[in-house]
């Protein structure tokens, strides 16, 4: 019977996997948790008509009840499944109460698993509600992205919730990499509404304001709406210099959060960890604490490949000293090799001796162990010490997969330097 289920999940239909529950109820046939699931995600994902929408709905609730009833173990799926046809149906509180399920049987919530219940609450306006479901996804460790922000968003500007809609921009200042021409145009609404000519103080402490924007990484200063008065919606470019065409402003960098980017780097090192064979990772971090800080890391096997074949430690020298004139310091950026490249016949032609022994004696060579993944050690590097990355590397494969999609592209744009663009 797994095999009639499998199919009916890569085919969609629900109709087919509603008879095989109603013929195994009839034979008296127990089913299991993965039958169950593959019911409730079809009948919550069927939409080839209004009223084939609706009688999967209706089974699918009642599938739910029995499954309930019989004492079958619970997932994060199957609550999910159960979490949409409620919001289908527009009940975003029965939506909210599949997440609670979930927190009561130990299951952690995926951001998919709060999606419905946000999704109602802001459809109808509910904006209490709403954050209500914001706040639990935050006390559970789950961010929203987004989507879910842009909901929010929408719901808070057509309520006119002033103070839920700076939290937002916010939100999506430090979050979001670009916001999608929805959100833009929800942003403009805002700003063109009366409500938001009314929200402003009157009066406020310029150096208190001074001082805010220069701890809030620039350009934001967190302390509400300045000012009141229709505001002025234009839209602009920005030049090379970073400065706004309309205004003549420039734009100032947003500083990644420092407990964001501590977090980061002790995820990056705890996952090195778990890799290595040895205790070579500990080594290395104790290495750097002795050594660094540095400046600049190079990716020294990406960086002294020549046309993805020849290594030419040549390419790495000439990296190392174009970059060390252009940080501030002039000091010595720290190059990380894999052991083998800088041992065999060609490293010991006296030209590469004499580079490698130069890169040590200025304690700015580190050679990781065989068994080792060197990717580890150079972004570690690079991100324990907050500094520039030289690599080529566009670190997409599995290995930076791991590190998810939230943070690592904000530090990434942030700090990476390709070496043909110096």
């Amino acid at each position: 019977m797994r095999l009639e289920f499998d199919m009916c999940s890569k085919r969609g239909d629900v109709m087919r996997a509603i008879e095989l529950y109603d013929w195994a109820q009839r034979e008296g046939i127990s089913m299991g948790q993965y039958q169950y699931s593959v019911i409730l995600y079809l009948c919550s994902s069927a939409a080839v008509s209004e009223d084939l929408r609706k009688y999967a709905l209706k089974r699918g609730l009642e599938i739910y009840e029995k499954m309930r009833l019989q004492n079958i173990p619970m997932n994060e799926s199957t609550l999910t499944a159960v979490a949409r046809m409620a919001m289908s149906m527009g009940n975003g509180d029965m939506a909210f109460d599949m997440v609670k399920q979930m927190t009561q049987l130990g299951i952690n919530p995926k951001l998919r698993s709060y999606a419905p219940a946000l999704s109602s609450f802001c459809e109808i306006g509910d904006v209490e509600k709403a954050f209500c479901v914001e706040k639990h996804m935050l006390e559970h460790g789950v961010s929203p992205e987004a989507p879910e922000l842009e909901a929010l968003l929408r719901a808070s500007v057509e309520a006119s919730k002033g103070d839920k809609v700076y939290y937002l921009l916010q939100k999506l200042r430090t979050t979001v990499r670009r916001v999608s021409p929805s959100a833009a145009d929800t942003i403009v609404r805002w700003f063109d509404s009366a409500a938001a000519s009314r929200v402003g103080k009157r009066k406020w402490n310029e150096v208190d304001i001074k001082e805010a924007v220069e701890n809030g990484g620039g350009g934001w200063h967190g302390q509400g709406w300045l000012g009141k008065g229709k505001w002025r919606v234009s839209f602009t470019s920005i030049g090379p210099d970073a400065s706004c065409r309309c205004c003549g402003e420039k734009l100032a960098t947003i500083d990644l959060d420092p407990v964001e980017t501590e977090n980061f780097a002790e995820s990056v090192a705890s996952i090195a960890v778990k890799r290595d064979k040895d205790s070579s990772f500990m080594k290395f971090k104790k290495w750097l604490d002795y050594y660094g800080p540095f400046e600049a890391v190079i990716d020294g096997a990406n960086v002294g490949l020549s046309n993805q074949t020849r290594f030419m430690p040549s390419k790495i020298n000439a990296v190392f000293n174009g970059i060390r004139q252009k940080l501030p310091s002039k000091k010595r950026p720290l190059i990380i090799l894999h052991n083998r490249r800088i041992s065999g016949p060609k490293m010991d032609q006296p030209v590469n001796k004499t580079l490698v022994e130069k890169w040590r004696n200025a304690d700015a060579l580190f050679a990781t162990p065989t068994g080792s993944n060197d990717d580890w050690y150079w972004l570690y590097a690079a991100i324990k010490f907050k500094c520039l990355l030289v690599t080529n590397d566009e670190m997409r494969d599995h290995t930076f997969q791991l590190l998810g999609n939230d943070f690592f592209p904000k530090w990434k744009e942030r700090h990476q330097m390709n070496k043909r663009r110096m």
